[in-house]
């Protein structure tokens, strides 16, 4: 597993006060071969956290994805989990 670098946020989501990371990748194997004129950068998972993805928690406090949906009210946010990406090299 690539581990996710350092990030504002400690987390793709948050379920009540706590941020998790349960979003993962599924890799063709070939990108993680030696001799692949792709490669992934070694530790360079990243969580996308701009400012517009994330509004203010006023229950547990700090800051929480903006979602889409709170139950069957639309509220124009985006996600409950947060885009993650990883750096690919020629």
């Amino acid at each position: 597993m690539i581990p996710f670098s350092n990030q504002n946020h400690v987390g793709s989501h948050k379920y009540k006060q706590e941020w998790g990371t349960l979003d993962q990748f599924i890799l063709s194997k070939y990108l993680l071969l030696p001799n692949s004129s792709i490669k992934i950068a070694q530790n360079k998972a990243h969580i996308f956290s701009a400012d517009f993805l994330i509004t203010t928690d006023e229950k547990y406090l700090g800051t929480k994805p903006y979602r889409t949906f709170i139950g069957f009210k639309y509220i124009g946010g985006f996600s409950d989990h947060l885009p993650i990406f990883f750096d690919i090299h020629k």
